[in-house]
């Protein structure tokens, strides 16, 4: 039985351990999975790969935030963004930066409470998008799970100071630290308040 095997790219022979085996295929791949992976970050750099990655964190931010999957294909998404003005623009402007991060071509939702759909979608870039992202997770906007959940702050007694829109926006106005810990132990912090997600 064979224990080594010669990479397809960069002709080194390794341990078997090194290649990657699909479940439903009876042989590993032909490149090690050094070599896999800057293959895979090459064609991430390219136009298709930049499609592929934007329409599977789509799916995943859907699937992760209890939404509907995307109203479009990936085919659909691609034929979308070519017809955008600015993908190719802000696209080369990626790669003539060295693929910055904050550079890199988004898609953005308007109502960040509904799903993707081309009705509710804009062309962007990573750096606006995650500005966009923050102030709708200030201003309670947002579905991004915990940050957006309102709380309600009590005294001692249980009696109804105030209502807070996010737990980071309670820690700004009351000082607090750790809110959610209080809420999930259900105890008095040191401030002397008590705390609860508001339902």
């Amino acid at each position: 039985m064979l224990t080594t095997k010669k990479c397809s790219k960069c002709n080194t022979i390794k341990d078997l351990s090194e290649f990657i085996k699909p479940k439903k295929r009876r042989l590993h791949r032909a490149e090690c999975k050094q070599c896999g992976r800057e293959l895979c970050k090459a064609y991430s750099h390219t136009e298709r790969g930049l499609i592929r990655n934007i329409y599977s964190n789509q799916k995943q931010s859907s699937k992760r935030r209890g939404h509907i999957m995307p109203q479009y294909t990936k085919e659909e998404l691609t034929e979308w963004l070519y017809l955008q003005p600015n993908f190719i623009p802000l696209f080369k402007s990626w790669v003539k930066s060295g693929f910055t991060r904050e550079l890199v071509p988004s898609v953005d939702r308007h109502d960040d409470y509904l799903p993707y759909s081309f009705d509710n979608i804009t062309l962007t870039v990573w750096k606006s998008n995650k500005k966009k992202q923050t102030e709708d997770i200030l201003l309670a906007r947002s579905t991004s799970g915990e940050r957006c959940k309102a709380v309600i702050q009590y005294d001692k007694y249980m009696n109804i100071i105030d209502t807070h829109h996010s737990i980071a926006h309670a820690q700004r106005v009351t000082k607090e630290a750790s809110i959610w810990h209080y809420i999930t132990n259900r105890r008095i912090s040191p401030l002397g308040f008590r705390w609860e997600y508001k339902e």
